[in-house]
Parts: structure tokens; sequence; C-alpha cells
């Protein structure tokens, strides 16, 4: 029994880790994607601005659906490591 505990306070620990690795992850993107400024090119057409704005505009509306489901995937995995590792050690006590 004592085994399968520190097992699962082992794997609680991966998981939160995992977890706040991804948060990080996210942060950076978050970083990159709002630091980076938007420059249409020089020779393009008038006829082509309209496009290529709405095409930035999708794009930047994928990456921030993007970010949030995987800020939300890292906090649930962060919450089921802290549980995961707290819930055994309280057992041992």
């Amino acid at each position: 029994m004592e085994k399968k505990s520190s097992i699962r306070i082992i794997l609680g620990i991966i998981t939160f880790l995992f977890g706040i690795s991804l948060l990080i992850l996210v942060f950076i993107l978050c970083f990159d994607l709002f630091g980076t400024s938007f420059v249409l090119p020089k020779d393009i057409e008038d006829s082509q601005v309209l496009s290529e704005l709405l095409g930035y505009a999708m794009n930047f509306f994928v990456k921030i659906g993007a970010l949030i489901v995987m800020t939300i995937v890292a906090s649930v995995l962060t919450n089921k490591g802290i549980s995961l590792t707290f819930k055994d050690i309280e057992k041992k006590q």
C-alpha cells in the first residue's frame, strides 16, 4: 500500500510540473503573439487589402482560441496534479 501511495505522489508531482510547463508555454506564445507588429506588404494591390486583413484577423482569432484552450487544459492538469499529490499525503497522516 505504501508503494502505491508513493507512486501516486510522484505521478501527481509530475502532472503538476507538466501543467506548469504548459502554462509557461502559453505565456510565451501570448507574449510572442502580442509582441509582433502588424505590417501589410507595400506592393499589395487595393483589391487584396481586405482579403489580407481578413486573413490576419482570422489567424489572430484562431491563435487566441487555441491559447484559451491550452490555458484551460494546463490549469486542469495542474489542479489534478495538486489533488493527486495532497490526497495521498493526507491519507498517510
